[in-house]
């Protein structure tokens, strides 16, 4: 099973034909070609395989995320944040990777086991957080895990700097972050851009109604939900989310809970 396809982002263009290029990553859950998990670099105009790069051990499910990020390694090209969140028994990494070469640039590990960091990446909005092409800052989420007592989290990385900046984590066990993670933009009235972020919903082991959250990201109003959007009974908000590079409008058919400021995660 080699699930070509779990995560796909444009990338520079490699080829220098003018047209920018593609990365789809190939998160391998058992025996497969690369049961590592790879990311395949492709023309975006031929769509002709230009670079391979393969994760290092089998089921770390490397390429479930990827994401294009700034230039770390001078060449002028964005490099590739790339997700792993099945490595180190499932605590998951995230790796920036050379565009140009596939060398491993930088690293971050998740902290427990089954935190699967990693599970999705966003890039960081708005534009003028951008630097050769890819986001200074980025996004990288760990879904929730009831096997691991594991609520979910969203990390902010700045690349700038070279380590985490900001943190946010689910806020209760029944009430978790589901994995999937997207920058926002600015949406109130601080300088810091926001983010969507999944939920997933129990009780007493049953599914409930699950819900997209936008929460600010202004470090000193740390979690501050400032929508939720509700989903019917047995929808799942984990698949993906779509970033927003304008402010949040809501969307017919949607529910619209005030905000909760006593469940902030902090």
């Amino acid at each position: 099973y080699q699930a070509l396809g779990a995560s796909v982002c444009a990338v520079a263009d490699l080829d220098l034909d003018g047209v920018m290029d593609i990365a789809v990553g190939s998160r391998s859950l058992s025996s497969a070609l690369h049961p590592e998990g790879s990311v395949t670099l492709y023309s975006g105009a031929t769509l002709r395989p230009l670079r391979l790069i393969h994760g290092d051990l089998a089921a770390s499910e490397f390429g479930a995320a990827v994401l294009t990020v700034m230039d770390l390694d001078g060449d002028r090209l964005p490099d590739l944040a790339v997700g792993s969140p099945g490595r180190l028994g499932g605590r998951g990494r995230v790796g920036v990777h050379s565009s140009a070469t596939g060398a491993l640039l930088a690293y971050w590990d998740g902290g427990t086991p089954g935190e699967r960091f990693g599970t999705a990446l966003s890039g960081c909005f708005p534009r003028p957080a951008y630097s050769f092409g890819g986001p200074r800052s980025f996004l990288a989420s760990s879904a929730s895990s009831q096997s691991a007592s594991h609520q979910g989290s969203v990390r902010k990385f700045d690349l700038m700097v070279g380590r985490e900046v900001a943190r946010w984590d689910g806020l209760t066990l029944s009430r978790e972050f589901s994995g999937a993670v997207c920058g926002a933009g600015l949406q109130d009235d601080d300088t810091f851009p926001d983010f969507l972020v999944g939920l997933r919903r129990w009780q007493g082991g049953t599914p409930q109604p699950a819900a997209v959250q936008l929460v600010s990201g202004d470090p000193a109003d740390l979690g501050k939900i400032l929508w939720e959007l509700g989903f019917p009974v047995g929808a799942s908000a984990s698949p993906g989310l779509v970033g927003l590079d304008r402010p949040w409008s809501r969307s017919p058919g949607f529910a619209v809970i005030p905000p909760r400021h006593s469940e902030a995660a902090v």
